[in-house]
């Protein structure tokens, strides 16, 4: 039933891809009805139930014993642990004190004269603000 109203799905047109869907279902199933076939319904397979292992505390002792086997295991011996690393403050950028220049929205004319000063092109948004005003 999916597969005859997916082009309307692709189309965007849900609520008649909808209808001929219910139309469509509702056909089918009256037919296997009349050949006397029931409906099933789909059941997911029994899972074997999932349990977390329990923790059990161990004494300090016994805990070095199996961290001392670990690292016999390993052959890390001789190896010291990593000195813990130390965050250095970084100095704060200092703000800007002077303004960059005109905001180009707020003062479209004397951003204008900036780019002129500069050498730079004046963009075309601002441009066309300056020449709206102008109109």
């Amino acid at each position: 039933a999916l597969d005859e109203v997916m082009y309307l799905i692709e189309a965007g047109q849900m609520r008649a891809a909808q209808d001929n869907f219910f139309g469509t279902y509702n056909v089918m199933v009256a037919k296997a009805q009349l050949k006397g076939r029931q409906q099933e319904f789909y059941t997911p397979p029994l899972q074997l139930e999932h349990k977390e292992p329990e923790h059990t505390p161990v004494s300090n002792d016994e805990a070095q014993k199996h961290l001392q086997s670990l690292m016999e295991r390993l052959k890390i011996n001789g190896r010291k642990p990593a000195p813990v690393q130390k965050l250095k403050a970084k100095e704060k950028e200092p703000e800007l004190i002077k303004e960059l220049g005109p905001d180009p929205f707020d003062n479209p004319h004397e951003y204008a004269e900036m780019c002129r000063r500069e050498g730079m092109p004046i963009p075309r948004n601002i441009q066309q603000l300056i020449d709206g005003a102008n109109v």
